[in-house]
């Protein structure tokens, strides 16, 4: 919750007399006073509008006489009138105060209410406008700024084995071995069904009965069962499901030469084996990466609080909340959309924090992307949403549903491409200082 105090500024010109009111989360009050002069000028300008727009007997369009007009269509002058009273003196107060409005993506703005509390051609008129105005972006001063310092890490080789083995295992003939008691090193088919339901079960996953690779209750209950057993189990908090082995099989893994190599690309198995470790190597620096980012991201939002619209943190709301629930449809194919939408209730306070988090960090990215000259080109944008596609169809990445809004979806990437320009740039600048 803000703790911002309102803040009240004055401002005026020859029509206009404007009392703004800063409120939290960047909601500006503001109360207009029109000058009698003012009002008269716009009550003109209503006369000949109506005029235009009406057909007098006898008179042609826009000739008929003021006093006419006035006593026919008396009712439509005094719309028409406000209409322009309103308009221009909000528009007035606006560049007097040079506090404009957010807008959507159809240029409306955003919370707009507009009361008009007297309207007169002898007093002063008087009008009372709340909108949602565009957040106030700190200047970021870098030596505020710390890079978390981290240590290189050597390559594992007992991960780049564990890889080399997925792969000969894709490749493999697999066994199955009936009436086998399973023993550590076996694979196991299992599949998992709500105990208290009579439900059919899920699809069968596959597992090396490993005690490294697996929780160890579920290890314990493994071994010595066969195919067809079942039992209950339970990991930690989560609620107990009931699994049934489906099928304990071997490995017959393929012969470790050329040919399998180039299943994968690589013209030997050396070379297979040296991308394997280019790639976990790879993969150590961009974790590495992502630790001082996710790092600096969070000094920036410590370090420079400042208020941000709560329309767009609602919006961010919204598609965080969104992708979630595909997250969840991907993950949890066979549970209802009531399961799925008390799963997203559970993380409703990670939820609005991420939201809050989003809107802020983006109003800053797009501030120092412009201080620094940044943008992400055409081609960069179309290579990366294709291979957030790909990531996203294959598994390796987060799953998107590019049936969605495609635009939001567009949106959203361009974004964290922004973002990883401007970090890689603030990286880069405070390299340079230290």
């Amino acid at each position: 919750m803000s703790t911002t105090t309102q803040q009240k500024t004055e401002f005026s010109n020859n029509n206009i007399k404007v009392k703004v009111t800063h409120q939290p989360g960047c909601q500006v009050h503001m109360d207009i006073f029109v000058t009698p002069a003012a009002s008269k000028v716009a009550y003109a300008k209503a006369i000949k509008e109506v005029s235009k727009e009406i057909s007098i007997p006898g008179f042609r369009r826009g000739k008929a006489p003021e006093s006419t007009i006035l006593q026919k269509f008396s009712s439509q002058i005094k719309n028409e009138w406000e209409n322009i009273l309103v308009n221009t003196a909000f528009s007035e107060a606006l560049d007097l105060a040079s506090l404009y409005p957010a807008v959507d993506a159809n240029k409306k703005p955003l919370n707009l209410k507009i009361k008009v509390v007297k309207v007169s051609k002898d007093e002063e008129s008087s009008l009372s406008v709340d909108y949602e105005t565009l957040p106030v972006v700190p200047e970021i001063d870098l030596d505020k700024l710390e890079l978390l310092k981290t240590e290189e890490t050597p390559l594992d080789e007992n991960k780049c084995q564990e890889r080399y083995q997925e792969l000969l295992r894709s490749k493999a003939d697999w066994e199955v071995l009936k009436d086998k008691k399973i023993e550590d090193g076996d694979f196991v088919d299992v599949s998992f069904a709500d105990p208290e339901e009579d439900s059919s079960e899920g699809q069968a996953t596959r597992y090396l009965v490993d005690k490294d690779k697996i929780p160890s209750d579920f290890y314990k209950e493994l071994i010595g069962r066969k195919a067809n057993d079942s039992f209950t189990f339970k990991e930690g908090e989560n609620e107990p499901v009931r699994a049934t082995i489906k099928a304990v099989l071997k490995a017959n893994l393929p012969e470790e030469n050329d040919e399998f190599a180039k299943h994968f690309g690589a013209p030997d198995i050396e070379t297979l084996k040296s991308r394997i470790a280019q790639n976990i190597e790879i993969e150590a620096k961009n974790a590495q990466r992502e630790i001082i980012n996710n790092d600096l991201i969070n000094q920036i939002i410590e370090k420079f609080p400042m208020e941000v619209p709560p329309s767009m943190i609602s919006k961010h709301r919204k598609t965080i909340a969104k992708r979630i629930m595909s997250n969840l449809k991907n993950v949890m194919p066979d549970s209802s959309s009531e399961d799925r939408q008390a799963a997203i209730a559970q993380i409703d306070k990670m939820i609005d924090e991420r939201s809050r988090h989003v809107t802020h960090l983006r109003y800053i990215i797009h501030s120092l992307a412009r201080k620094y000259q940044i943008s992400v080109t055409d081609k960069e944008f179309e290579d990366e949403i294709t291979q957030v596609y790909y990531r996203s169809q294959s598994g390796i990445g987060p799953y998107i549903d590019f049936s969605d809004d495609i635009e939001e979806i567009q949106t959203e990437v361009f974004n964290q491409m922004l973002t990883q320009k401007v970090l890689s740039t603030i990286i880069e600048q405070m390299g340079k200082r230290s």
